[in-house]
């Protein structure tokens, strides 16, 4: 088991560092998915890069809809809050 993390963790090691340094050079402040999708092309070889880069994007995917509905459901719950707090005016 050890070797196993031994393994993933070199792996990650180096494309973290071949991120980092694909957004040194294109003057990037921060690493986003596309310079890890970059690197994942660069370091693995053939399929093993394409089945990598499918799964990241499908994780990414379902991370971004996650988040995009909770923050929908903040937001109505705010709003709902805010509409039955307001104070009715008699005209």
């Amino acid at each position: 088991m050890s070797i196993m993390t031994s393994f993933i963790n070199d792996i990650f090691e180096e494309l973290a560092g071949a991120s980092a340094k694909l957004a040194r050079y294109t003057k990037k402040p921060t690493i986003t998915s596309r310079e890890i999708q970059t690197c994942v092309r660069l370091v693995l070889p053939g399929k093993l890069a394409k089945h990598a880069v499918s799964e990241g994007t499908k994780a990414v995917t379902k991370f971004t809809s996650t988040v995009q509905c909770q923050f929908q459901v903040s937001v109505d719950h705010i709003l709902r809050q805010h509409v039955y707090s307001m104070p009715l005016r008699m005209a």
